[in-house]
């Protein structure tokens, strides 16, 4: 049991197995499935986000303050490139509010950040899918780099069709619409809110 834990966690490294978490790669768990992984290397990887999960709230995320509004649009921009001055200004005064102290805090849950307490096996996931029966859209950014953090991305970089695996995993969806937005990052509504709002109306008339 990890001492900083706030409750028990039961490892299962000591099995006939002897089996190691699923590598974790940035916030994202790679993602496994009972078919690739053995049971106890399973178990190993809940009680190590368990772990991780109980140490966190032990000491919980926080989010750091800034100077002023301008700051906040200057973190906006060094985030989110593509975003132009004057959107991230206006979307500083709403992502922000003025603390007693002059600084500027922003106005969200830390949490967000807390790590997952369990193992993301995406059979499930697609059983879920499945059985959505409403009509379905997907935005997805021509620039996003959600597709470099899909632990079976086959292409690469340089691929003719970054969005593959996407397209892979929306197949799961029985009546989906995909829609890129061109020139455009993961904050696509930050980016291009026209042309995302477009897609919206279209699919809802």
């Amino acid at each position: 049991m990890n001492k900083k834990s706030a409750y028990p966690v039961i490892s299962a490294s000591n099995t006939a197995h002897h089996g190691h978490a699923p590598k974790l790669s940035g916030k994202i768990a790679k993602i496994v499935t009972p078919r690739s992984v053995p049971a106890a290397k399973l178990m190993s990887a809940q009680s190590v986000l368990c772990s991780r999960r109980s140490d966190a709230l032990i000491d919980p995320p926080s989010l750091r303050p800034y100077a002023s509004l301008a700051d906040a649009a200057d973190r906006l921009q060094k985030t989110n490139p593509k975003l132009r001055r004057d959107r991230a200004e206006f979307l500083a005064q709403h992502w922000a509010e003025e603390a007693p102290d002059g600084r500027v805090r922003l106005s969200s849950d830390p949490r967000h950040k807390l790590p997952f307490p369990t193992v993301y096996r995406i059979e499930e996931t697609y059983a879920v899918w499945r059985n959505i029966t409403a009509p379905t859209l997907w935005i997805a950014a021509a620039d996003s780099n959600i597709p470099k953090w899909l632990d079976d991305h086959p292409e690469g970089e340089g691929a003719a069709d970054s969005f593959d695996v996407v397209k892979r995993r929306f197949a799961h969806i029985p009546d989906g619409r995909l829609v890129t937005i061109a020139d455009a990052g993961h904050m696509l509504h930050h980016d291009q809110p026209e042309a995302v709002a477009a897609a919206m109306e279209e699919f809802l008339e």
